[in-house]
C-alpha cells in the first residue's frame, strides 16, 4: 500500500502449533496473482529453508518479482518472520494487493479486490476485518 488504506483482513499465522506458510496464503489468493509483479519490503525469512536466502536478498532490492518465481521460492513451506510483500498489476503503479506478516504471528491482507477478503475469510480461521 503506497498511500492509501485498502480493506484488510488479519488472522492468526499458526494452526495449532503449525506456521501457515505464505505459499498457503498465497494459492488462497488464487488466480488474482498470476500475472503480478511482487515487491519485497522489509521482509525477513527464517534460516535453513530452501529459497530463504535468496528472499531476504530479494527483500533488499528494488527489482519486482513474478508470482512464478516468488512461488518457486516458498514452495518448500518457507516461514516468513516478518515484513510486507505488494503485488502490482502490470499495467498499474499501485499496489492491488499487500500480504504482510506481523511478528511472525500474524498474516494482514489488504486488497482492493473483494473477492480475495472473501477466499481468506472462507479459508483460515480467526479472521477479522482491519478497521
Amino acid at each position: 500500500m503506497t498511500g492509501r488504506r485498502d480493506p484488510g483482513v488479519s488472522f492468526p499465522a499458526w494452526r495449532g502449533v503449525e506456521h501457515i506458510p505464505l505459499v498457503e496464503v498465497l494459492l488462497v489468493v488464487g488466480s488474482w496473482i498470476v500475472e503480478a509483479r511482487w515487491k519485497l519490503l522489509d521482509c525477513e525469512f527464517a534460516p535453513g529453508w530452501r529459497g530463504s536466502d535468496e528472499l531476504n536478498v530479494m527483500s533488499s532490492q528494488v527489482d519486482l518479482v513474478p508470482t512464478l518465481a516468488l512461488v518457486d521460492l516458498v514452495v518448500d513451506g518457507v516461514q516468513m518472520i516478518g515484513g510486507r510483500l505488494n503485488a502490482y498489476d502490470p499495467t498499474q503503479d499501485e499496489p492491488f494487493l499487500t500480504v504482510a506478516c506481523v511478528r511472525g504471528d500474524e498474516w494482514d491482507v489488504h486488497t482492493t479486490v473483494p473477492d480475495v477478503l472473501d477466499a481468506v475469510r472462507r479459508v483460515f480461521g480467526g479472521v477479522v476485518d482491519i478497521p
